[in-house]
């Protein structure tokens, strides 16, 4: 069934609800304006609700993706006094190592093809002169959800601050910056909050940016702290998107937390279980609530792209050429998964 809009199961372009579209398109806002101070500091207290922090921690908001968060958080470190221990099971922990290599940061690796086993990680962090450890909570390119709890635990027992890529598991799964001792969290505005691509953020402890020597211009995030408790930016915000980002936070605290994790859950579980019938391998050993990697077997992805893409459904690549992913942010229901196994079942008996 050939779908009535485009629907994305692509881990970047969301599913944006009608509502988040509207606001983007409601008027006018000047960023040097009142109004826009207000939304600033309206969307930094949704955001520190969201992820449970208390006065201990503060918002700094980046136009960007969720990488110029990250890269904000790294490239802030005291270059001379680090010495950061990488967790990396997949492309966004790699992409935290090359980070560091461009900003001259001593690092460890650890390195997992699948899952992360806490025994081998406590043998790494517990290491003298570790100071710091890096992660990603929800690896997108796998599709494997990391124990960051348990982790954050081991940092607190050896003393070590934690850094977390949060991009694709902030609004999917829990998350609480103090119960999860954490010291810097990078996250986005789309993806689970379900608003527009641009807008990326730190929820940072003000206590652990006290050392920081920012070698950033537009990045530095002790800079961009300063003037947004002022209630303004540094340089000029994606002001547009602001206002979908903040009608997304408005329909995620709508929805519940709670629900909307229910909800992604029975669509991953839905998509799953049809996939399953129509032969398909799932190849994520411990998948998040929305986003599952598949051997494509007899298939290719190129054709299978091409002709799904032709009824409005947009599959994305995986790992290499004989994967793919299927991600379910955003505003989708039961009845787009539904429709979109249908036609896949059409496409694959041709």
């Amino acid at each position: 069934m050939r779908s009535e809009r485009v629907v994305f199961f692509s881990p970047m372009a969301n599913n944006l609800s009608d509502r988040v579209k509207q606001a983007m398109i409601a008027g006018n806002i000047c960023h040097r304006e009142e109004e826009f101070t207000k939304l600033l500091q309206r969307v930094r207290g949704k955001l520190m609700e969201l992820v449970k922090a208390n006065d201990d921690y503060s918002v700094i908001i980046l136009t960007g993706s969720g990488t110029s968060a990250v890269e904000s958080i790294i490239g802030s470190l005291p270059m001379w006094d680090t010495r950061l221990l990488v967790l990396s099971n997949g492309h966004y922990g790699d992409r935290i190592q090359s980070i560091c290599g461009r900003y001259n940061i001593q690092y460890d690796k650890y390195v997992s093809d699948k899952t992360m086993k806490v025994s081998e990680i406590e043998k790494e962090i517990r290491q003298e002169g570790i100071t710091h450890v890096a992660m990603v909570h929800h690896e997108t390119s796998t599709r494997t959800l990391n124990p960051l709890r348990m982790i954050g635990k081991l940092c607190l027992k050896y003393n070590k601050k934690l850094i977390v890529d949060a991009v694709s598991s902030i609004g999917v799964h829990n998350l609480n910056v103090v119960a999860d001792n954490i010291d810097f969290m990078a996250g986005s505005s789309n993806k689970g909050i379900g608003g527009p691509e641009g807008i990326s953020y730190v929820v940072a402890k003000k206590d652990s940016m006290e050392d920081f020597s920012p070698r950033n211009y537009y990045l530095g995030l002790v800079e961009n702290l300063d003037k947004q408790n002022e209630g303004q930016t540094l340089f000029t915000p994606a002001v547009r998107i602001f206002m979908g980002f903040d009608e997304a936070l408005n329909e995620l605290r709508d929805e519940g937390l709670d629900n909307r994790q229910k909800r992604f859950a029975e669509i991953a579980q839905t998509l799953r279980a049809g996939m399953s019938e129509l032969g398909f391998k799932m190849l994520t050993e411990c998948p998040s609530n929305v986003a599952t990697l598949y051997d494509i077997g007899k298939y290719n992805f190129q054709e299978l792209h091409k002709k799904l893409k032709s009824q409005n459904y947009i599959i994305y690549t995986g790992t290499n050429e004989r994967n793919f992913r299927l991600c379910t942010y955003g505003d989708l229901n039961k009845k787009d998964i539904e429709n979109f196994l249908e036609e896949f079942k059409k496409i694959i008996g041709e």
